[in-house]
């Protein structure tokens, strides 16, 4: 349906920003935060049971014997009065409850933490795998205009008659083996660059600002392969 057409070409920069604003934009991370700030909630809910409570209640009507004498003045009717709640003999099940949310909201804040630790993670990898997949498309980049060269010289020497046929077919499929496996690191550049947005929660927007947040892949921090 896209039709044919060449790889997208990636930006040399991605546009970060403070880590605390990147980790706003996912949505697991923000219902990880919300969940726990709704939790705390319930803390204070609970204490407040521990507390009398007052209560003012009243209620307003009409009434007469007579129909015709409802609409008059005098069949108004209407009483207000306090009222008075202390949970004394309860004070036992309401700081079980206290306990209860507030091991629930330590819970939720580990939870919240491994989110984060979790998304930083997801974000680093994915900047680690568009850095490296730069350096491989730089790389094989030049290894294939070292091969053209070598073929045109191949070429050369197969017309004077300085080398066969067999050394000008080897040098070729050379070059032809570098230029297939060139597309597919310019391939996996486009493929990183989406981890990354992914991972930075996506749909957000690039601003090439020249800001502290934007780091050009040349000066981010050199990655070493694991043994």
């Amino acid at each position: 349906m896209l039709a044919d057409g060449p790889i997208p070409t990636a930006p040399p920069e991605v546009v970060l920003g403070i880590p605390a604003d990147l980790l706003r934009r996912r949505p697991d991370v923000r219902r990880a935060e919300r969940l726990a700030a709704a939790q705390a909630e319930q803390i204070g809910i609970a204490e407040a049971e521990l507390y009398p409570a007052f209560f003012i209640s009243g209620n307003f009507g009409y009434a007469a014997k007579d129909f015709p004498d409802l609409f008059r003045s005098t069949a108004f009717r209407g009483s207000v009065g306090p009222s008075f709640q202390w949970n004394l003999l309860h004070y036992g099940r309401i700081t079980n409850n206290i306990w209860y949310q507030d091991v629930r909201f330590r819970e939720l804040v580990v939870a919240y933490q491994n989110t984060v630790l979790q998304a930083l993670k997801e974000v680093e990898d994915a900047l680690v795998r568009f850095l490296r997949a730069q350096r491989r498309a730089k790389l094989l980049e030049e290894a294939t205009q070292a091969a053209r060269k070598a073929v045109q010289i191949a070429i050369e020497q197969y017309k004077a008659g300085a080398a066969d046929f067999n050394r000008y077919a080897l040098i070729e499929q050379n070059l032809v083996n570098l230029q297939d496996v060139a597309a597919q690191a310019q391939g996996e550049i486009a493929q990183s660059l989406i981890s990354v947005f992914r991972a930075l929660g996506g749909g957000w927007e690039i601003r090439q600002t020249g800001t502290p947040g934007q780091l050009p892949a040349s000066e981010l921090p050199e990655t070493k392969e694991a043994p």
